[in-house]
């Protein structure tokens, strides 16, 4: 399911999305956490090694869903998840992630990635989510 929030589309994330989620996920992650975690950590990133996280994540057989944000056709931000890693309470379901790119803050746009995913869980027979 596609949807618009003004100029801006939320949509299930495909392989063909890779690089794009990759770039902002590297992207965001430097432009958040800057002056927070140490240079040498941050420099460490490449979007060379989170394209091969990326792959993975998108296969299949990963038991993940991912969708993306895009303005126009520049994704711009993600949101993802599955199955509970850890036994929380009664929660299921768990968002492993949800980045923005900064200019993108302050939007709507997280909320939106939210409720797309808590819809797939829905969807999906999860009984409640944490992040």
């Amino acid at each position: 399911m596609n949807t618009s929030e003004n100029k801006f589309i939320v949509r299930a994330a495909t392989h063909k999305d890779a690089a794009g989620l990759a770039k902002v996920h590297i992207d965001a992650w430097q432009e958040t956490y800057k002056g927070i975690m140490p240079d040498s950590v941050l420099d460490g990133q490449t979007h060379e090694k989170a394209l091969q996280g990326w792959i993975k994540r998108l296969s299949p057989d990963s038991g993940q869903k991912n969708f993306a944000v895009l303005d126009g056709m520049e994704i711009i931000g993600f949101s993802g998840g599955g199955k509970a890693r850890e036994k929380i309470g009664n929660y299921d379901g768990e968002m492993y992630a949800i980045y923005l790119l900064k200019k993108y803050h302050h939007k709507g746009l997280g909320r939106l990635l939210t409720k797309h995913f808590a819809r797939w869980l829905l969807e999906n027979s999860y009984c409640g989510m944490y992040l």
